[in-house]
């Protein structure tokens, strides 16, 4: 099975590659366009989850979805270990919209894909208290951090407000497995930086960048081309 997205920027090349390892590809080729964009083709098993049949399962109508959540939930059923409540990939695929509120949306499989890929090209694998790599020239909550590198935080009841030398040029406080800026995570008036909390801020962010209703819709391409990093 083939699966192919075309005109993809060079901003935006490492976002759609990630996109598609999530669903396990066993090989992705890239090419260059002769207008300088990118084509991305994944190559995947004949036993892979068909798109047409995860849109059915999904009461989605579009034929060719490529983030899949096949990996995501078993049998139909959400099983983080982060959520609080429990419920079915199958009543939340087919209850939310891109108005719903983020505490709604992120239960949706799409969603939880979407979030899988976002930690991806964050490099944070599972850990929300990942720290942007760098050396930290500032912790007001974990002095002892200070002029260490790399590190990541196990309080998770705040931001950590650590700023990093990302390099001579860049500084940075970005932190957790989506690396909210500090700027950024006050303005999402989140109650702590539990993982929970983070899940759903990288949801407001994506509502803010009017991903939902493509993702939901299955047009990969447009989500990626609003909430890719610029």
């Amino acid at each position: 099975m083939k699966r192919t997205i075309t005109d993809v920027t060079d901003a935006k090349l490492n976002f759609v590659i990630a996109a598609m390892k999530v669903d396990n590809p066993t090989s992705i080729t890239k090419n260059k366009q002769d207008n300088g964009l990118w084509t991305v083709i994944g190559e995947f098993p004949d036993n892979t989850v068909a798109p047409a049949d995860l849109a059915k399962e999904n009461e989605a109508t579009s034929p060719d979805m490529i983030v899949t959540p096949a990996n995501l939930a078993k049998e139909n059923e959400v099983s983080s270990p982060d959520l609080p409540f429990a419920t079915t990939a199958k009543t939340a695929a087919s209850s939310v919209s891109a108005s719903s509120a983020p505490e709604d949306l992120v239960l949706h499989p799409k969603i939880k894909a979407m979030l899988e890929v976002l930690a991806f090209t964050e490099g944070t694998g599972n850990n929300y208290g990942k720290v942007v790599n760098g050396t930290v020239i500032k912790s007001p909550h974990d002095p002892q951090l200070v002029g260490k590198k790399n590190v990541s935080v196990t309080d998770l009841s705040r931001h950590p407000e650590i700023l990093v030398q990302v390099n001579a040029a860049i500084k940075s406080t970005a932190a957790g497995r989506y690396q909210f800026l500090k700027k950024t995570w006050d303005e999402l008036n989140m109650p702590n930086f539990q993982p929970k909390s983070q899940d759903i801020a990288a949801v407001k962010l994506m509502k803010r960048r009017k991903m939902i209703e493509p993702l939901l819709s299955d047009d990969l391409h447009e989500a990626v081309f609003r909430g890719a990093p610029e």
